[in-house]
């Protein structure tokens, strides 16, 4: 991400789940972010996640990452 048009304040998750089969490991979860784009603009982003994750000679890599916000 070279520019976003707002401030990102704090980033967690929940529900966060590791799943392992051999080199593949599946990590998914609700990610929360606090944004701000103006004094009077904020809010908290809800977003379902999976990534997943290769090992390659000892380090585990991330190949693919997807996203989808969810209504508050």
């Amino acid at each position: 991400i070279g520019e976003m048009p707002f401030e990102l304040g704090s980033v967690s998750g929940e529900n966060e789940r590791v799943s392992v089969y051999g080199n593949i490991a599946v990590l998914t979860g609700v990610q929360l972010a606090e944004w701000r784009q103006s004094k009077t603009e904020y809010g908290l982003n809800r977003a379902a996640f999976a990534d997943i994750f290769e090992l390659r000679d000892g380090n585990w890599l991330l190949v693919l990452a997807f996203g989808a916000d969810l209504q508050s």
